[in-house]
């Protein structure tokens, strides 16, 4: 489970290569069968650790407080990152391309995004990267 954690973690840090690498790793453990056990089952621990490294390490997803915190990191070579997920009975769709967010809900949801909350849905919400802050646009 390691190298998910850590893919998670280095990508909250911003050091895109390990955490790529360390990613690389999780993803490819029974592809490529790395620990010669992949005949003995899946290793569901290290699947949902990689789930869990896109979604809270690259996509910043966090529930707290019946809000969605969003702080999405892009990894330079990666041009956008794309994650659907279930929040609070709503399907949210959250993409991060280089200086754009756009975050789509099927039923209201509130949302955190650069310390500011939002409501989003039904539809797009979406913001652009001014500097060191994040602002809706229409």
């Amino acid at each position: 489970l390691s190298p998910a954690i850590h893919a998670s973690l280095l990508a909250r840090a911003r050091d895109f290569d390990r955490a790529l690498e360390a990613l690389r790793i999780a993803a490819r453990m029974d592809l490529d069968d790395l620990t010669g056990t992949t005949a003995q089952g899946l290793h569901l621990g290290t699947m949902g650790g990689t789930w869990q490294a896109i979604a809270f390490g690259f996509m910043g997803l966090r529930p707290r407080r019946g809000m969605l915190h969003i702080d999405p990191v892009l990894p330079p070579s990666w041009s956008a990152i794309e994650m659907r997920v279930q929040f609070r009975g709503s399907a949210v769709r959250v993409r991060k391309e280089r200086s754009r967010l756009t975050i789509w809900a099927d039923k209201h949801i509130s949302v955190v995004v650069g310390g500011t909350p939002f409501t989003a849905g039904p539809g797009t919400l979406a913001f652009l990267r001014r500097g060191a802050r994040w602002e809706p646009i229409s």
